[in-house]
């Protein structure tokens, strides 16, 4: 997720309240859903907001720590017209940061490695 204000971009994060762990938002497919209509309606439902894709990005690969399998997970630049996030649950938080400081805040190193890779694709 990613919003533009005054010619600045930020990116929206989630986490859980009580903790400084910060990552993109994530889901899983429903039964025979596409995979682009997955990740509108999980952005939609961690978020509150309204989103569209604006391009995929490449995707995020690692090795599960607990399960030892290899993660592909695919990813999506999505925009909002708003900036008003609620997060889906009262133990979930969201917040805007701005793009030059998500990679301080992503809370997991394969992320943070990710962020780095299309830094300049947002």
């Amino acid at each position: 997720m990613v919003r533009e204000k005054a010619g600045k971009k930020f990116v929206l994060l989630l986490g859980k309240s009580g903790s400084d762990r910060w990552a993109l938002p994530k889901g899983h497919l429903e039964g025979s859903e596409k995979l682009e209509d997955a990740a509108i309606r999980e952005v939609e439902e961690e978020t509150g907001l309204k989103v569209k894709i604006i391009k995929e990005l490449p995707p995020l690969e690692y090795i599960h720590p607990r399960l030892q399998q290899k993660i592909i997970c695919r990813i999506y630049l999505m925009a909002s017209g708003s900036f008003k996030a609620k997060p889906e649950t009262e133990e979930d938080k969201v917040e805007w940061f701005p793009k030059e400081k998500v990679i301080d805040r992503l809370g997991f190193n394969n992320l943070k490695k990710y962020f780095r890779k299309i830094y300049n694709e947002i």
